[in-house]
């Protein structure tokens, strides 16, 4: 680790590169919330198909954050870098020709994952290169990066589909992409010799099944309800494999998760509290503009910039959590699970009425239902808060 409290140039340009990367998945990702009424007419798609946009890049970043820590010692950040961009400019090429929704959402999946990769390099780089003293101020640096694509994707994704039609979203990234490709080629140093460690495939196989059982029971509900024995038997599924990797967690010398942290009550209190947050705030992200396109004809231009007030607040805030750092991994894992969940949930929710009725009335009674849905979340996690500090106070 740099010793003087020097930042070097090539620092900046390293989390510039790895910063434009996730800026750009988390642009197209809200971006994306903005299409689904344009894509459901022309891919001739329903709410509960076309919500696997968000729902599927989110899964596939929940999936990817937990190897983080086996990819940074197993290759250098200088290759984890070149690969994960790669597949994203790949990916996003492959997006905006796209003349078939499963091939769009593949595009997107192959996006989540290179964000999931991405993400965590950034924060890598920060914690290990930068001066000991610059780093909460560094991290706040990545996080207002990170925290202004929210602030960008609608409004980019409303403007873009009105005037030039939704395959620019991704046509825009590209050269964004590229200058972050030539930053990182140029600054990106190796700062680790790979290591020989093993990875635990069982722990790994376990938690992705859980996850994507648990995601995939969420959005068949809005066929079969929760009670239909498909449903139930997914989430069965997922409950037994998360008990399998619960168990090869505290068996392992080196697992995924630290399961530790969760013996802490406050410590769960407080990530109920965040996956509540993450889980109303993702499925607001995908509810708002679909009800203002389908339910009140506005266009995607407005639908845009009603999510652009929170959004805005939002980054404002991120700087003054620069010294918040992440050190355990598991939040980032349960943050897009969360957002998974949130999206998956709202849009069964949805589509579930407009199956009943029609497309305009149904969802504007499943948005209504949903909303009331999110109310209860809130209220949830503003509980888990106050008890959080009740616990801290004694």
């Amino acid at each position: 680790m740099t010793q003087t409290n020097t930042i070097s140039s090539k620092l900046l340009l390293s989390i510039f590169a790895t910063g434009i990367m996730a800026f750009s998945g988390i642009v197209s990702e809200t971006a994306m919330n903005v299409t689904f009424p344009t894509l459901m007419k022309e891919f001739d798609v329903g709410t509960s198909t076309v919500q696997w946009l968000t729902t599927g890049y989110l899964l596939m970043l929940a999936l990817v954050v937990p190897l983080s820590s086996f990819l940074k010692k197993r290759f250098s950040a200088k290759d984890l870098f070149l690969f994960a961009i790669a597949l994203f400019i790949g990916a996003t090429i492959y997006a905006g020709l796209s003349t078939q929704f499963a091939y769009l959402l593949i595009a997107r999946l192959i996006q989540g994952g290179a964000t999931g990769i991405a993400l965590p390099l950034m924060f890598n780089i920060i914690i290990t290169q930068a001066p000991k003293q610059k780093i909460g101020m560094l991290m706040g640096i990545a996080t207002l990066i990170v925290a202004m694509a929210p602030a960008v994707g609608p409004v980019l994704g409303g403007v873009v589909i009105d005037f030039y039609g939704w395959r620019m979203v991704f046509f825009l990234l590209l050269p964004l992409l590229f200058l972050a490709l030539a930053a990182g080629i140029f600054a990106i140093s190796p700062t680790n010799s790979p290591e020989k460690v093993r990875f635990d495939f069982i722990g790994y196989f376990l938690l992705a099944v859980s996850f994507a059982s648990f995601i995939f029971a969420t959005e068949k509900t809005a066929h079969y309800g929760w009670f239909d024995p498909l449903v139930l038997g997914l989430l069965v599924l997922s409950l037994v494999a998360l008990s399998g990797f619960v168990l090869k967690a505290k068996q392992g010398k080196n697992p995924l998760i630290h399961l530790a942290v969760f013996q802490y009550k406050p410590f769960v209190l407080s990530l109920l509290f965040i996956l509540s947050i993450q889980f109303n705030v993702l499925a607001l992200g995908y509810l708002i503009p679909n009800y203002a396109q389908i339910a009140t004809h506005s266009s995607a231009f407005i639908a845009g910039f009603l999510l652009l007030p929170g959004c805005l607040v939002g980054a404002f805030i991120a700087p003054f959590s620069g010294k918040l750092l992440d050190r355990i991994g598991v939040i980032n894992t349960l943050q897009q699970l969360a957002g998974a969940t949130g999206t998956s949930v709202v849009a069964s929710i949805v589509a579930n009425q407009q199956q009943k009725i029609d497309l305009t009335q149904g969802t504007m009674l499943g948005s209504q239902q949903a909303f009331i849905l999110l109310m209860l979340f809130s209220v949830f996690g503003l509980f888990c808060a106050v008890k959080t500090f009740q616990i801290q106070k004694k």
